[in-house]
């Protein structure tokens, strides 16, 4: 940890050293803090919850849990003169007691936000990009986190259970490198127009929560292997309603053990395929939108065999920004994986509606939301729970 802190600090050191340099013809102080000024833009958010477990599950009961995330990004061509190139660093500070744990005992974990309580490094990042956002070409390296990019779906933003967000069979992958953990790694994107092409290599084991727990570790080990990533997606440009198709498929090279735990597999890999379209209004953000993810993957050595996802999102219906979403989720457990005696194999389904404010005061949206998690865990007994709260967001 000491070898990777320090190997981190010597890689900033470096790269603000070179923007400096570059910058050189413009090296009097007053120059450098308006350059500064001009290229730099910070972001603070905090999300605070209380959400209360109403029946069902392991037992009644509420708790509050919190996130405060952090994050800067550095235009370097407006710093330094680097044309096209971005710097970007965020920071995670998640706390308090999720329900999941305690009080419902889901698979799919009911909060977005639920993560080991510290302070962490979550990316850090450079970019070059040649091109516009029509017709690009990019590469990002750094300590990067695989869905920020990857699998994504815009309307599962507003939902606050986890199934809306990272695909469940790959979540629930060990050591993928998914919020909140990251590890070291190349991504390719190419753009163009509607089609967009991207890949990445990344480290095969971002490790756990509590091994990497301040996300200060950079090392990569052989036996971690290697995360092989590709995606192709088709996406409507310019005002009009909003359409987007994406394919993708990853392998892991590292060993994965049997579910069963007779015996080690050699790599493990996975397919998915999400859709969103808004089907009403035309100025590509209030309306209705529909939307539907998949994935699969080998049910002999993941507990998720393959998923299904979804929903509808309505924005603007009482005022500009707001957004009410209903979705629903089925993560089907693996029937390979061992259950308890006379319990046979089974899934979890999320229903889950949400309702996300505008923004009020310039800077608080409020979120109610209701989740009714159809048999907890997958493979448990737990009775259905029924999960109410309220999520605050403050932005800065």
């Amino acid at each position: 940890m000491i070898r990777s802190r320090a190997r981190f600090r010597c890689a900033l050191a470096v790269l603000v050293t070179l923007a400096l340099r570059a910058g050189a013809e413009e090296d009097s102080a007053p120059a450098l803090q308006q350059r500064l000024r001009a290229g730099t833009e910070a972001h603070l958010t905090y999300i605070g919850e209380e959400m209360a477990n109403l029946s069902g599950g392991i037992r009644r009961g509420a708790a509050y849990e919190g996130l405060l995330d952090a994050h800067v990004a550095l235009d370097l061509e407006k710093i330094a003169g680097l044309t096209q190139t971005t710097f970007f660093a965020q920071i995670l500070a998640p706390h308090g007691v999720g329900l999941t744990e305690k009080y419902v005992g889901d698979f799919n974990v009911l909060s977005n936000i639920d993560a080991f309580d510290t302070v962490r490094l979550y990316e850090i990042r450079i970019e070059k990009r040649i091109g516009d956002d029509q017709r690009h070409v990019s590469l990002r390296a750094g300590k990067l986190a695989v869905d920020t990019e990857f699998f994504t779906c815009d309307c599962g933003g507003v939902f606050m259970n986890s199934s809306f967000g990272a695909l469940n069979t790959i979540s629930q992958v060990p050591g993928f490198a998914i919020w909140p953990l990251s590890t070291p790694g190349i991504r390719a994107e190419f753009a163009d127009g509607s089609w967009v092409f991207r890949s990445g290599v990344y480290g095969g084991n971002a490790g756990s929560e509590l091994r990497t727990e301040h996300g200060t570790h950079f090392g990569i080990r052989g036996s971690d292997g290697a995360l092989l990533i590709g995606e192709i997606g088709w996406r409507t440009i310019g005002d009009g309603p909003r359409t987007s198709v994406k394919a993708g498929a990853f392998y892991d090279t590292a060993k994965y053990p049997d579910v069963r735990g007779d015996h080690v597999h050699r790599g493990n890999g996975g397919a998915y395929v999400a859709a969103e379209r808004q089907v009403s209004g035309t100025d590509g953000s209030a309306g209705l939108s529909l939307f539907t993810r998949a994935s699969a993957v080998p049910d002999d050595r993941n507990e998720a065999a393959w998923y299904a996802e979804g929903g509808a999102v309505y924005e603007g219906l009482v005022h500009t920004g707001d957004r009410l979403g209903a979705g629903v989720s089925f993560t089907k457990i693996s029937d390979r994986f061992p259950h308890g005696a006379g319990e046979a194999a089974h899934h979890e389904t999320v229903l889950e509606l949400t309702y996300q404010t505008a923004l009020m005061l310039d800077h608080l949206r409020l979120q109610p939301d209701f989740q009714y998690i159809l048999n907890p865990g997958g493979a448990t007994r737990a009775q259905d729970a029924v999960v109410a709260g309220l999520r605050a967001i403050v932005d800065f």
